[in-house]
């Protein structure tokens, strides 16, 4: 990362602090529900993430975001909108900002003293200090989602997929038709995908408004296979991205070509990833990826043992974008239907935490009150039912049970919540 900048170790501390600086005051911001004036980080809706850091003369931060973009699948980040990036790379770009200060050689104690809380955290925390900002889950997050639902008594059904949501001829209930049959609720949140939420959401402004952010972005397509003739001088398990396909940049290959590498066990299986480009078949990027393999990795890919094609959520074009979120507020909780997710919300747990946060409280009110006398006092509360979509939402699906459990009275199993997908 240091060659592809060219920069100097003193002026890409400065930039990549300064660039998380920027990121931070955005986020609170956001969670403090205050104007952008008065916070100091005004977003313009149509500058790119690479205008951002030119303007901002943090051009050093603004590659780290596209770079890691691109190389975490959800690019080409060269071309996406920065208030996107500063949102949505929130929950990996404090870790590649401590690796790439770490490299050059930045500790603890020569981490400028203004440096975000969560920045001199991880330090700290990589010192023995420890951290309030951190937690780590040694067998990856579905470990917290298990035992959430679990205490919690959430139904996860999975393998049911949602086929419609319609009202109750009196209007006063949803019903939700999944495969495997139909059921009542007082209110449904759908944190789907945009090109999912469509198929199931009844006609109105709310399934028209959200046909505006169906993706823009190309899909991935991912191949687990096995590998032949593997080079003893790779490591056994590795993951990586290979130079020249022009990943954090405006040259990112979007071809099929395979971006990005992991190899987690011994065994000879190995995960390839790509950008797919316009009309290619699974079976087309499947040959791209053998081919290229071959020619420039030095082993062959052999069986093809399974395959998925990934289409990220993504917000509306830049030319309706202002338009596009001023609607949403107005059309929440319309007879008791939410549509939110990724394109609303961003992706990661602490950007949906912060969403969280402020939606809950504002089309909820009556509940959350109630919930938290009933938190105080054990008094039993009034039967509410909630039905969860979550195909791309489980993180905020889970994070919504988790208000409605921690909120609740431990007595009290007045409340059901579905997720479904």
């Amino acid at each position: 990362y240091q060659r592809r900048v060219h920069g100097p170790t003193e002026v890409l501390k400065v930039q990549l602090v300064e660039g998380f600086k920027e990121m931070t005051r955005l986020l609170q911001c956001s969670a403090r529900g205050e104007d952008c004036i008065k916070c100091g980080v005004c977003i313009d809706l149509t500058e790119t993430t690479i205008q951002f850091g030119i303007r901002k003369n943090l051009t050093a931060f603004a590659e780290l975001l596209t770079y890691t973009g691109d190389g975490l699948g959800v690019g080409p980040a060269a071309f996406g909108w920065i208030g996107g990036s500063l949102v949505s790379h929130f929950w990996w770009t404090p870790l590649e900002i401590y690796r790439c200060l770490k490299f050059i050689g930045v500790t603890a104690k020569t981490l400028p003293s203004d440096a975000p809380p969560a920045l001199k955290a991880m330090f700290l925390a990589n010192n023995g200090a420890g951290s309030k900002h951190w937690w780590h889950f040694k067998d990856g997050y579905q470990t917290f989602w298990k035992v959430l639902a679990a205490r919690a008594k959430i139904s996860t059904r999975l393998s049911q997929p949602v086929l419609s949501v319609t009202r109750t001829l009196d209007g006063k209930k949803w019903v939700v038709t999944t495969s495997k049959g139909k059921e009542e609720y007082d209110f449904v949140i759908s944190t789907s995908a945009p090109q999912d939420a469509i198929k199931y959401l009844p006609d109105g402004q709310q399934k028209t408004l959200l046909q505006g952010a169906t993706p823009q972005v190309p899909p991935n397509d991912m191949y687990l296979a096995t590998v032949n003739d593997y080079p003893k001088t790779l490591p056994g398990t590795v993951a990586f991205w290979p130079e020249g396909l022009g990943v954090g940049t405006h040259k990112l290959r979007i071809d099929g070509t395979p971006f990005f590498w992991q190899k987690r066990h011994d065994s000879p299986v190995i995960l390839a990833g790509t950008y797919t480009g316009p009309n290619q078949t699974p079976e087309q990027v499947w040959e791209v990826v053998k081919q290229w393999t071959s020619a420039n990795l030095g082993f062959h890919l052999d069986k093809l043992l399974r395959s998925y094609r990934i289409v990220f959520p993504t917000g509306p074009h830049a030319d309706i974008r202002p338009q596009w979120y001023k609607s949403w507020p107005t059309l929440q909780g319309d007879n008791g239907l939410f549509v939110f997710g990724e394109p609303m919300c961003g992706s990661g747990v602490p950007v949906i935490t912060q969403c969280l946060s402020s939606v809950l409280p504002r089309y909820f009110p009556s509940l959350v009150k109630n919930l938290k006398e009933e938190q105080a006092n054990s008094s039993p509360s009034t039967l509410v039912s909630f039905a969860i979509g979550l195909p791309s939402g489980i993180a905020f699906a889970a994070l919504v049970a988790l208000f409605i459990y921690k909120t609740r009275s431990r007595r009290s199993e007045e409340i059901t919540t579905n997720l479904l997908g």
